[in-house]
């Protein structure tokens, strides 16, 4: 049962006492009522999205449990059209664009879960998603359908975990954006209207707004290292990375549980993409002239309906 707010009704006689004590009494209420039944507070993030969100929230959630398509620019080595990831247009779950300037086709594999029977750390889903071999090859991948908006008065969480294989010859867009055959754009760009992680080639972590081509880039703090599966015990290998939109022009992100950047929509230069519906999507673009990888455990995006 939740608690009530103080209102003006119950200082009838004594108004003045209502303006002093109701603020931090009915912010009080607030933390009480956010304590869902396993006695976690969903306020803002506390490190993970919604625990337990109510059946008003609309819920996307990619583990890469069952995810499959092995992909080439010729379709050659596709095993189904219809795969979760593919790249002809409405027939799979995701919509991939492969970028291969050095032809390679079938060095490009697309969604292969990680197999737990030669890999231990593999438990619990991790999808696999490696580019061909040439500089600027990318890869590109986002869900069909755009369900989720930072609109007003609705609150949203984004969280995902990952690992890149090698962090100097990678670059990398992983978050919510409008739709684009190329979420990576010119390197640190993106495409317009996303709200995401980045990294540079440098595995130094970046968290990107844009809205209509004003883009506002901010330093997380937080590196990457090389990694893999076999390393995924590492310090810094893997990050969990997240961000929260309060509905009222505020986002709060957040690496590994930990509070480190909030941006607030100035109207001039951090924009916030609310006025465009988004699609979760990632890209992987090479900076070398190896295929490189990315290791993915899950995105999570809840929102408020």
């Amino acid at each position: 049962m939740a608690l009530e707010h103080l209102t003006s009704k119950n200082f009838v006689d004594h108004p003045p006492f209502f303006t002093v004590y109701d603020y931090w009494y009915n912010l009080l209420v607030d933390e009480v009522n956010a304590i869902n039944s396993t006695g976690v507070v969903n306020n803002d993030f506390q490190g993970a999205p919604l625990l337990a969100p109510p059946p008003s929230t609309t819920i996307f959630f990619e583990d890469f449990v069952d995810t499959y398509g092995c992909i080439d620019l010729a379709l050659a080595n596709e095993s189904d059209p219809a795969a979760t990831f593919s790249e002809v247009a409405d027939r799979g779950k995701w919509l991939v664009t492969i970028v291969d300037s050095g032809t390679g086709n079938t060095e490009t594999v697309m969604g292969k879960p990680v197999d737990g029977s030669t890999s231990a750390n593999a438990q619990g889903g991790w999808g696999e998603f490696r580019t061909c071999n040439a500089d600027d090859d990318a890869l590109c991948a986002q869900l069909n359908g755009e369900s989720f908006k930072l609109a007003a008065n609705k609150k949203l969480w984004f969280e995902t975990q990952f690992i890149i294989e090698d962090v100097s010859e990678t670059e990398l867009f992983i978050g919510l954006a409008d739709t684009g055959t190329e979420l990576y754009g010119a390197a640190g760009v993106g495409v317009n209207n996303h709200a995401g992680f980045m990294l540079d080639g440098d595995g130094n972590l970046d968290f990107s707004l844009d809205e209509a081509g004003t883009q506002y880039k901010l330093d997380t703090t937080v590196d990457f290292v090389d990694g893999s599966m076999a390393t995924l015990a590492t310090s810094n290998v893997k990050h969990k990375c997240g961000f929260y939109w309060d509905g009222l022009g505020v986002i709060k992100v957040y690496v590994d549980g930990v509070l480190k950047v909030t941006l607030t929509d100035d109207a001039t230069t951090i924009l916030v993409p609310d006025g465009t519906c988004l699609s979760p999507g990632f890209t992987i673009l090479t900076q070398g002239n190896t295929d490189e990888a990315i290791f993915i455990d899950y995105i999570y995006v809840a929102q408020e309906r």
